[in-house]
C-alpha cells in the first residue's frame, strides 16, 4: 500500500503551532487547565494572542513559557491582562530575554493578584534593580510560595533578601 500525496503532505506538516491552544483558551475549554507552550521558539506576538485570551479564561491554572524568546514586551503585555485573572496560580517564565524593565511588570501585577502563588524567572536578564521591584512586591503580597530568580545578575544578598521574605 502507498501514502497518498495529501497523506504525505499532512505527515510530513505537523509542526507545533498556538492557533489549536488559543482558540480552546478563547472558548474557556474546561478540559484545558494548563498551557505547555516550553522550548517551542515562541516569542513576544504569540505571547501577546496568549496573553488576551487568558484575560478571562477561568479554566487555566498553570503557564509554562520557559525557554522561549519571550522579551520585556510580551511580558508588559502579559502582566497587564493578567492583572484581573483569578485562575493562575503558576506561571514559568525560566530561560527568556526577560530584563528588569519585564521583571517590574510582573512585580507590579503581582502586587494587587491574589492568585498566583508560583513565579519563575530563572535564567533572564534581571539585575539588582528588578529584583528589587520583586522584593517590594514581596512584602505587599502574601500569596506568593515561590519566586525563582537563580542564574539572573543578581548580588547574592538582594537573593537572599527576596528567599527570606517568601
Amino acid at each position: 500500500s502507498h501514502l497518498g500525496r495529501d497523506t504525505m503532505s499532512l505527515f510530513f506538516a505537523r509542526k507545533w503551532s498556538p492557533n489549536s491552544d488559543l482558540m480552546r483558551i478563547a472558548r474557556n475549554d474546561p478540559s484545558l487547565n494548563r498551557v505547555y507552550w516550553q522550548y517551542k521558539g515562541v516569542g513576544d506576538d504569540e505571547i501577546i494572542k496568549l496573553a488576551k485570551v487568558l484575560r478571562d479564561n477561568t479554566h487555566v491554572t498553570k503557564v509554562y513559557l520557559g525557554d522561549n524568546s519571550i522579551s520585556d514586551v510580551g511580558v508588559k503585555d502579559l502582566a497587564e491582562r493578567l492583572q484581573r485573572n483569578a485562575t493562575i496560580t503558576y506561571l514559568y517564565l525560566a530561560g527568556n530575554k526577560i530584563t528588569d524593565v519585564g521583571a517590574k511588570a510582573l512585580a507590579g501585577m503581582l502586587q494587587t493578584n491574589a492568585t498566583i502563588t508560583e513565579v519563575y524567572l530563572n535564567g533572564n536578564i534581571i539585575t539588582d534593580v528588578g529584583a528589587k521591584a520583586l522584593e517590594d512586591m514581596l512584602k505587599i503580597n502574601a500569596t506568593i510560595t515561590h519566586l525563582g530568580l537563580g542564574g539572573n545578575d543578581i548580588k547574592t544578598d538582594t537573593e537572599q533578601k527576596i528567599y527570606r521574605l517568601e
